[in-house]
């Protein structure tokens, strides 16, 4: 079977690959706001604009620490002071070290997290290497595609392949089997199982789709998918 011809990158750094783009390049064209091109017609706008006189001109426009004391005053605040002193940013260590002791001070994880989620990190790591999700639905999958690849057709001996979720998301059935209470605390290993189970359960009762990729057309697809939903 004749090898899919190698393109370059569309975000025109000329590297060659085999999909669409290197991996991560195609925030290069779709991200509007980090392409050069855009930023140079900005730049101009906004010289015309004060050649114009519709907007003035910084404040600050060839200025130096000798002319104003604001700019000279940029970065003597307290914090500064405070931290370039070594006595100080020593006690102030001690003092922290003492709070987390007496248990003042809570760690930035699980529920107290801001990026809190519920807990389906680990679960989700769990599940990826879960025996009976490999053997009842991933393996078939394997087999049916010929362990290759669906989009650049390379097999399990060229690269390592993934079996992605191509119809309802992976994330979504996820979250969907979460208990309530994840919202709060986190699982324990035995009822993390129990989700677990429930959630292999649904890929073979609703015989949820699934497609051979190899790792790069993978994350591809993923990023596809988020360019999508924006």
């Amino acid at each position: 079977m004749d090898e899919k011809p190698m393109a370059l990158c569309a975000c025109g750094c000329g590297t060659t690959v085999r999909s669409k783009w290197v991996r991560g390049h195609h925030s290069r064209v779709n991200n509007v706001s980090q392409r050069s091109d855009i930023k140079e017609k900005r730049r101009q706008s906004m010289k015309k604009r004060h050649e114009d006189g519709i907007m003035p001109e910084p404040w600050n426009k060839g200025k130096t620490v000798a002319d104003d004391e604001r700019i000279a005053s940029y970065g003597r605040t307290n914090s500064s002071i405070i931290l370039s002193n070594e006595e100080e940013t020593a006690r102030r260590s001690e003092q922290m070290k003492k709070q987390w002791e007496e248990g003042n001070l809570k760690p930035l994880s699980g529920p107290d997290h801001s990026q809190w989620r519920g807990g389906t990190s680990r679960l989700t790591e769990r599940l990826r290497s879960s025996h009976r999700l490999y053997k009842l639905w991933k393996l078939p999958i394997l087999q049916r595609d010929g362990y290759r690849c669906t989009v650049c057709r390379r097999g399990s001996d060229e690269v390592q392949l993934a079996v992605h979720h191509d119809g309802e998301r992976f994330a979504s059935i996820v979250r969907r089997h979460m208990p309530p209470y994840s919202a709060y605390r986190e699982l324990t290993f035995d009822e993390s199982t129990v989700v677990m189970e429930a959630i292999v359960s649904y890929h073979l009762e609703y015989e949820v789709s699934g497609i051979t990729l190899c790792y790069e057309c993978h994350d591809l697809a993923h990023e596809i998918r988020s360019d999508s939903d924006l």
